[in-house]
């Protein structure tokens, strides 16, 4: 995030939604945030070499993805994919950090392949939330997103990938067998979405960022709690 501010931090200065970011407002300084950002790096790189070697080898490709986005919006819009990986990787390297060090096929099998993509279409949801209202903004500055693209039907894009994303989650608690306690955070997880995204048609977007955030940590807990219990049994 902090790459992010810092690479948009001339671009941010002049938007309304943004102006008053620490970056943009010198409440942080620029060196400030490219020490942090090494301190972050030399963090990710060093935790990743003591999980096992598997993690510490991929580690690269996803700072690589991480640290490229804040220009990929300048080419494309697929850019909210490129965010929305980001977080599905997430989901990757969780899964690469507890199946230790096996072969490729064997780790391959013990992601979670159902929520990895659950995750990157929820995260297109709650991206497209920040760039709606930004369209006018964007297309004046040459910056590119599916808000941008779409134009008055990105909002509709974004609730069918948020669909995209629940179903995904149900077929994941029932893939891996989950327990009574997942389908409820499931069910709980794709509800505040839809109340995220009815606030959004109402153009407070501001709040519908955050309730779809709020709709990842009841999934993730209902998954945390099922697991912790003995599921899914395989």
């Amino acid at each position: 995030m902090t790459n992010d501010n810092l690479a948009d931090r001339f671009i941010d200065a002049r938007n309304p939604r943004t102006m008053t970011r620490p970056l943009v407002t010198g409440a942080i300084t620029v060196q400030d945030a490219y020490l942090f950002i090494i301190i972050g790096l030399i963090g990710y790189f060093v935790s990743a070499f003591f999980i096992n070697i598997i993690a510490f080898t991929l580690s690269p490709l996803g700072a690589l993805i991480i640290m490229t986005y804040p220009y990929m919006k300048r080419h494309t819009a697929l850019a909210n994919y490129q965010i929305a990986s980001i977080q599905g990787l997430s989901v990757m390297a969780g899964a690469i950090a507890a199946s230790g060090i096996h072969g490729p096929l064997y780790i391959i099998y013990r992601i979670p392949w159902f929520f990895v993509f659950a995750t990157i279409f929820w995260a297109i949801g709650f991206d497209l939330y920040n760039h709606i209202p930004d369209i006018d903004y964007d297309k004046t500055h040459n910056l590119h997103s599916f808000a941008v693209l779409l134009g008055g039907k990105s909002l509709a894009f974004a609730g069918l990938n948020q669909v995209l994303s629940v179903s995904l989650a149900v077929g994941a608690d029932i893939f891996y067998k989950l327990y009574l306690i997942s389908y409820i955070s499931t069910a709980l997880h794709g509800l505040i979405m839809l109340i995220a995204f009815i606030l959004a048609r109402k153009q407070d977007y501001g709040r519908a960022f955050h309730y779809n955030i709020y709709a990842s940590v009841v999934l993730a807990l209902g998954i945390i709690i099922d697991a912790a219990l003995g599921f899914p049994k395989f």
